[in-house]
């Protein structure tokens, strides 16, 4: 029993079952890799675009490579219609709580862009993987290269609403 166990890959043992609620502002979440099916990202065309932060413009959202892009350009203009064209926020959430949220995020481009040097944005990002997750909640690994400290691996929530794909935010039903 004890060999059996060791070989268990240590993510699979520290998951929380699939059903539980997707949240990830909780630091203890891990995806369940039992249940994560792999999304052909080659559908997409724009798939293996490398985004930068210079040059990233509003695309849209009709792929998870667009989003990418979309959102960052959102972040870094600032621009209130395009985070909210980007962002998932949970059911519930009221027009007000969403133009606070809003505000909160670029109040922290504000700091960000006075104090540069708090910061080091990538290179280049671009989605490297999708998991499917359940009810149209992707677990999108996005790879960054930063001019210094090489490449990382981030994660995060996209949603496919329809034919756009959002960021999640908060705690959202899988």
């Amino acid at each position: 029993e004890v060999a059996r166990l060791q070989k268990r890959p240590e993510s699979v043992a520290l998951s929380p079952p699939a059903q539980e609620v997707l949240d990830t502002s909780d630091p203890n979440w891990k995806p369940n890799w039992i249940v994560l099916r792999p999304f052909d990202l080659s559908q997409f065309p724009d798939s293996t675009t490398n985004i930068t932060s210079a040059t990233a413009k509003d695309v849209g959202t009709a792929t998870p490579a667009a989003l990418l892009q979309t959102w960052m350009w959102a972040q870094l203009s600032g621009d209130t219609a395009g985070i909210l064209k980007t962002w998932d926020f949970p059911e519930g959430t009221t027009e007000e709580q969403k133009l606070e949220r809003v505000k909160e995020a670029q109040r922290d481009e504000d700091n960000i862009r006075q104090n540069p040097q708090s910061i080091s944005r990538p290179a280049e990002s671009r989605v490297r993987d999708l998991f499917a997750l359940k009810n149209d909640y992707y677990l999108a690994f996005i790879e960054q290269k930063q001019p210094n400290t090489g490449t990382y691996v981030s994660y995060q929530i996209f949603r496919r609403v329809g034919d756009e794909w959002k960021v999640s935010f908060g705690k959202s039903k899988q």
